[in-house]
């Protein structure tokens, strides 16, 4: 999370102009038009009792979680993706997540339908499910740490709603609203803008120059195909996942995002009409389609994270982070992403999509939170123990040797 490799920037930021391309033109055509307007809605209903506070400070704690439970130099085989790896998940693809031990913050490559291997410092919500189903060491107490953060948060939402809420709702809760334009006009200059730095950013920092260090360039590998690589342009990978936006609004009405599932699964207990009434938030999210289907949606991310690795052979090579670690940084992923009503998928592709103005607070709160835990684990030392040989490839020593502060 310091920014020493730009695959993750390059990932994200791709994603997002992909996805608000295809939104944008989904804004305009008759009967699309009319889904697309009812999934605004739903994620601007998101924001009801959301203000400032909540928009900074949950996405902050998000941040911190995503370095803490990621906090490790990570070899990364996946099939879809960013912080919110689990959007491939909707159509089955893989998302495998490697780890190695003894290391330390880095940037992130994915892809949907071709594996791919980087570096990440983060992990979203759905990507705790994909690194279960890849075996990686640990991956399961960091979902643990997830659903333990859904519930506590589940409880205590009454209080922290009361204790937030802004005396003063806000009104227009999207840029082109205040500005008092139609969506596409920004969206697709926003979208392009984006789309310039992308290929700038490739352009003077190729991403082969990442790979190329973990001696994980296959292309020229005779027989490779898009399911044995393991490397995806992230530009193109972005751009495949910021297209998934289609899908999910056009089958379900909504957006990109699966924090949510999480509150979904804990909120089974209450069943009764006085457990829904102490604990109104988890009644609330305990039923109906609009709940579950995102349960399915990154419970996909398993098995589509356990056949990436088996496609690229990696299942269960890589260790992971502490049990502590994990758990810890589980529970902060999701007290982070209730408070702040999104994920990095909700907010970073789905809310800045939209143009919403609280996920532009947000999107810069979520990496603030997991860098300034990154350089605070630097300067204390605790990212200094790092060795490559304990990591699971086969790593040539000359091609790293400045790597060590991704």
């Amino acid at each position: 999370m310091v920014f020493r490799r730009w695959v993750m920037m390059k990932m994200f930021m791709a994603a997002v102009g992909s996805g608000q391309v295809v939104l944008a033109l989904m804004s305009i055509f008759p009967g699309i038009k009319d889904k697309m307007l009812k999934a605004m809605e739903e994620y601007g209903g998101c924001f009801s009792e959301k203000g400032l506070l909540t928009s900074i400070l949950g996405p902050f704690i998000l941040g911190m979680g995503m370095t803490l439970s990621g906090a490790r130099l990570l070899p990364v085989v996946f099939l879809s993706g960013i912080d919110d790896c689990e959007f491939a998940s909707l159509f089955g693809a893989d998302v495998v997540l490697n780890r190695a031990n003894d290391s330390i913050p880095g940037t992130m490559l994915s892809t949907t339908r071709g594996t791919h291997i980087g570096l990440i410092s983060n992990e979203c919500p759905g990507m705790v499910l994909a690194q279960v189903g890849s075996w990686t060491n640990n991956a399961i107490y960091t979902f643990i740490g997830t659903l333990i953060g859904a519930l506590l948060y589940g409880l205590v939402a009454p209080f922290v709603i009361r204790l937030t809420r802004p005396k003063k709702p806000f009104e227009i809760l999207t840029v082109h609203e205040k500005l008092n334009v139609r969506y596409v006009y920004l969206a697709l200059p926003m979208a392009l803008a984006i789309g310039v730095v992308v290929f700038l950013l490739e352009y003077f920092i190729p991403w082969q120059d990442d790979i190329d260090c973990w001696n994980r360039n296959e292309f020229a590998t005779p027989g490779a195909n898009i399911f044995t690589m393991k490397s995806w342009s992230p530009g193109v990978s972005g751009a495949v996942i910021g297209v998934l936006q289609v899908a999910i609004v056009l089958a379900v009405g909504d957006t990109l995002g699966g924090s949510s599932s999480y509150v979904t699964i804990v909120s089974q207990w209450v069943i009764t009409e006085r457990l829904q009434s102490m604990f109104p938030y988890l009644a609330r999210a305990r039923c109906g389609i609009g709940n579950w289907w995102q349960v399915f949606y990154v419970l996909a991310a398993v098995a589509g994270g356990a056949l990436s690795s088996w496609g690229s052979d990696s299942i269960g090579t890589a260790p992971g982070v502490s049990v502590t670690t994990a758990i810890f940084g589980g529970i902060l992923l999701l007290l982070g992403a209730r408070l702040a009503a999104g994920c990095t998928s909700g907010h970073g592709l789905s809310g800045m999509g939209l143009l919403y103005w609280f996920s532009f607070l947000a999107v810069p709160a979520m990496f603030a939170g997991g860098i300034a835990l990154a350089f605070a684990m630097d300067a204390t030392g605790a990212l200094s123990d790092y060795h490559f040989h304990d990591v699971a490839v086969d790593i040539p020593l000359e091609n790293c040797a400045n790597f060590t502060m991704n």
